[in-house]
């Protein structure tokens, strides 16, 4: 009876893994594109996408397709209202450390314990950021 049963299991997380796995490849690249789309062109990190999957599969029985969408796009929104406010401080950081502070951009990017490229698209970013501020602020 117990071989049974861990044969039983053995399926079921062997199924629920097939429907998650096919829930990730259907829904992937939508994901992605939103998410891009929301940070205004720039990629998201894969922790987010990951994040945003993680949160949608937890806790839940198995669902519809239809469900896991809605549990997954609310899931990624959540997670680009926080990481948006993030990233501006972090652009924000960046700009003083380079600014006020003096450091050269891989100086501060390494302060702010990011890699080289990772901080030239922040200061590209905060740069973009500060003249869009500068040009609202002049009208």
């Amino acid at each position: 009876m117990a071989k049974v049963n861990a044969a039983n299991e053995t399926k079921q997380t062997s199924d629920r893994f097939d429907f998650y796995r096919q829930l990730f490849d259907r829904f992937y690249l939508n994901l992605y594109s939103y998410m891009k789309s929301r940070l205004g062109g720039r990629p998201p990190e894969p922790d987010l996408v990951a994040e945003s999957f993680a949160r949608a599969l937890h806790g839940i029985l198995p669902v519809t397709e239809s469900d896991f969408r809605l549990r997954l796009f609310s899931s990624a929104n959540s997670l680009l209202d926080g990481a948006k406010l993030v990233s501006i401080e972090r652009e924000h950081a960046l700009l003083a450390l380079i600014f006020d502070g003096g450091l050269t951009p891989e100086e501060a990017a390494q302060v702010m314990d990011v890699s080289a490229s990772q901080g030239n698209t922040l200061l590209i970013s905060g740069l973009r950021l500060r003249a869009a501020l500068g040009d609202a602020a002049a009208a």
